[in-house]
């Protein structure tokens, strides 16, 4: 079984059951993660926000940052440097 929370650390744990046998009860506590923590979605907002900052489209960027990316839970808000 595998746990998966953001801001937590994954867990991975296998259990054996018989079919026969009583319910097995399962407790599980997650260690929650220090810092910032970037899930692949939030990456790909971000690594797309930059590919349009990049080649100038500066207005597409900020939408990009403002919007998607500011709905991640824990996530990341952005601001590229203008230049």
């Amino acid at each position: 079984m595998d746990f998966n929370k953001v801001g937590y650390e994954p867990k991975k744990n296998s259990v054996e059951m018989d079919e026969t046998g009583k319910a097995i009860v399962i407790s599980i506590k997650l260690k929650k993660l220090e810092g910032l923590v970037l899930t692949e979605d939030l990456l790909a907002q971000v690594d797309k926000g930059n590919k349009l900052f990049a080649a100038g489209q500066v207005d597409e960027a900020l939408a990009v940052f403002g919007g998607d990316a500011q709905q991640e839970p824990g996530g990341l808000h952005h601001q590229p440097e203008r230049r």
